[in-house]
């Protein structure tokens, strides 16, 4: 029986974890998220879950200028009405989309610098000539001295219920999100029944060859979300707003009865107090295994 609650212990480990964690969809290396910053002057604003600060440069030495908060739902609609999706942005990868603006990896200051110059205020300056409204073109208007936008963003937890939804869109086909690490051959696989929470391997910050829990969330779940949207299929959100937005999060349906979750386990367990190898062989009646029904 201990090891039935072992199991039972591991299982409500795996449904206890925030598996988005604070993050948006940043660009890795150059985006310090943030969980609340209020409006100037104490007002009161209500915040937006999209709004990210690019102080990358920071990682090569001070910043020259403040840093840019830079507001990603805004781009991502702006493009959506010119018929462009995420690669506008983000380079394709080995798998899905770099996580990175307009490059696979990081490079010298000068080279991630001119990369946001010549992208974004090209961008912008195009929009305009086109007639349409568009982001700033100078300097000052980027980088604003004391800039702080009010940004109201909740990490997502992925609750037995909005597991279950997931288990039940992916036809319990558990290998699409689930894998272990093989220390021999070096890459990842499917350990079937022993499927385990991603913050088991992915923690806070990247570790090694171990990237975020952040990093991973958003690779891993906004990926998904692009392949079934461009597939015409029933997809979660890819703005912002739609995970981190703690109003789109109460939107969420809740699952009043959330069937149980199949992990081999059997439906009816005889509870005994002692060890197998302490149990005598011919117990007394108050020794006498109880019957458990495990599935109820």
């Amino acid at each position: 029986m201990q090891g039935y609650g072992m199991m039972a212990r591991r299982t409500l480990q795996r449904f206890g974890f925030a598996l988005l964690a604070a993050g948006l969809l940043l660009l890795a290396g150059t985006l310090t998220a943030v969980a609340v910053v209020g409006a100037k002057d104490g007002a009161k604003e209500e915040g937006r879950a999209d709004i990210l600060i690019i102080d990358g440069l920071k990682s090569f030495g001070s910043l020259q200028r403040p840093a840019v908060y830079f507001y990603h739902d805004k781009h991502t609609e702006a493009l959506t009405k010119e018929s462009k999706d995420c690669s506008a942005c983000h380079p394709k990868g080995k798998k899905d989309f770099s996580l990175k603006f307009k490059r696979l990896e990081d490079a010298d200051r000068e080279t991630v610098r001119d990369i946001y110059h010549d992208n974004c205020i090209s961008c912008h300056q195009e929009t305009r000539q086109a007639g349409k409204a568009s982001g700033p073109i100078t300097c000052g208007q980027c980088h604003v001295e004391n800039a702080a936008p009010a940004i109201n963003r909740r990490p997502i937890d992925l609750d037995k219920s909005l597991h279950y939804r997931h288990i039940k869109a992916m036809d319990k086909k558990c290998e699409l999100c689930h894998h272990a690490y093989n220390e021999q051959t070096k890459k990842l696989y499917y350990d079937k029944g022993k499927e385990g929470a991603c913050l088991y391997c992915h923690k806070e910050k990247t570790q090694e060859n171990r990237i975020s829990i952040r990093l991973a969330s958003h690779e891993a779940c906004v990926g998904c979300h692009q392949k079934k949207t461009a597939a015409k299929l029933d997809a979660g959100p890819l703005e912002c707003s739609g995970c981190h937005d703690p109003r789109r999060q109460a939107m969420i349906v809740k699952l009043d009865d959330v069937p149980r979750l199949e992990r081999n386990q059997p439906d009816t367990v005889l509870v005994r107090t002692l060890g197998k190898d302490e149990m005598p062989a011919d117990p007394p009646d108050n020794m006498s295994r109880v019957p458990f029904d495990h599935k109820a």
